[in-house]
């Protein structure tokens, strides 16, 4: 309380204890002149602002609160004056989630849309001009120059007149569900593609089989008729001739019936393994939600020599079937391994062996 020695206003802040035996803040507001006669002379105001302090230590609180609520977020938080589009404020997991230090952008070092990949700029920047509420999605380069996904929503604060002031929001990176989003249209694509040529094939093998019923009943009147004594030599190489023609159209019925049968692609030697990681994703979103997917593959590196369609296709029928029988949901888990001759796939899965039974 030395200030209390000095001439001139001063304001105090300090607790003390009330009669009650409670702790009180109290604010004095004291002014010091010196008199004529050269003493001092003290006039102030005390205040109780125990409420006031109550109400700050609140504030203060929730503050704390809010900035652990967004530091513990995988998305930047941001805060940007309108006009000029200069951030204010930048939350301090951007340098995690999109590889850029905050400081340079709300230096005014650096703008925002530099990073914005040049094809997407000259939209991004009319939606910044207009001061665009909601969802933008645009594209972003990496400090190393690679191409990444950036969604934001946004909201804009307004002054009384309804000018936009202000803008807040989030950003997060979405790279990796744009990736998978379209993982599953490449594979629903390939899976249509598959069902319309096993769909061509079927039809095609249906053909070559009642075409193939046809030859063989004109190979066989062709084999009676060369059995004719009353044909010339001229004759015999005509029925020949019906014959070989026979066989060649016999063949290439075969080679359709054939590609009805094999689903219209060759074996080759495949990873199993692989081949499931990679569609474990679109497996989660077949499933559904109410299903626990979960992988347990023990044949890693090894191939076996099949369709591949054929895989992918038994593969997505089998997680359907589970999604049809475990409607009220449950755990799917797709298991491999390799098993040894004298040894039972129950055993090399770890089943009981009436799981096969």
């Amino acid at each position: 309380f030395a200030v209390f020695d000095q001439l001139g206003s001063h304001t105090v802040e300090y607790r003390i204890v009330h009669a009650s035996g409670q702790v009180v803040w109290v604010r004095d507001q004291t002014t010091i002149v010196r008199e004529p006669d050269g003493s001092l002379r003290e006039t102030g105001l005390t205040i109780d602002i125990t409420a006031e302090k109550e109400l700050e230590r609140r504030v203060s609180e929730a503050e704390a609160l809010y900035r652990r609520l967004i530091e513990s977020q995988d998305a930047v938080f941001w805060e940007d004056q309108i006009p000029g589009h200069r951030p204010v404020y930048l939350s301090p997991q951007m340098p995690r989630l999109l590889g850029y230090e905050r400081q340079p952008f709300l230096e005014g070092r650096r703008e925002w849309i530099e990073i914005v990949h040049p094809d997407d700029r000259a939209w991004v920047l009319r939606a910044f001009d207009e001061a665009h509420e909601g969802e933008l999605e645009y594209r972003y380069l990496r400090p190393d120059g690679s191409v990444a996904w950036l969604r934001e929503h946004a909201v804009v604060i307004r002054n009384e007149e309804g000018t936009p002031v202000r803008r807040i929001g989030l950003a997060f990176d979405v790279t990796t569900l744009r990736e998978a989003d379209g993982e599953r249209r490449a594979f629903r694509e390939r899976v249509s593609e598959l069902a319309r040529l096993e769909s061509v094939a079927r039809m095609a093998a249906t053909t070559a089989h009642d075409f193939a019923n046809i030859l063989l009943g004109i190979d066989v009147f062709a084999a009676l008729l060369a059995r004719s004594p009353k044909l010339g030599a001229r004759e015999q190489e005509d029925v020949a001739e019906i014959r070989t023609a026979v066989a060649k159209g016999r063949a290439v019925a075969s080679a359709l019936t054939a590609l009805g049968r094999s689903d219209g692609e060759d074996a080759s030697p495949v990873e199993v393994d692989a081949t499931i990681e990679a569609l474990s994703s679109v497996f989660r979103g077949l499933a559904g939600p109410a299903i626990e997917l979960s992988l347990a593959l023990g044949a890693r590196g090894v191939p076996v020599t099949l369709s591949r369609a054929g895989l992918e296709r038994s593969l997505v029928n089998l997680v359907l079937n589970a999604r049809d029988a475990l409607a009220e949901g449950g755990h799917l888990q797709i298991a491999t391994a390799v098993v040894e001759e004298d040894e039972s796939v129950p055993t090399a899965l770890g089943l009981p062996a009436q799981a096969f039974g």
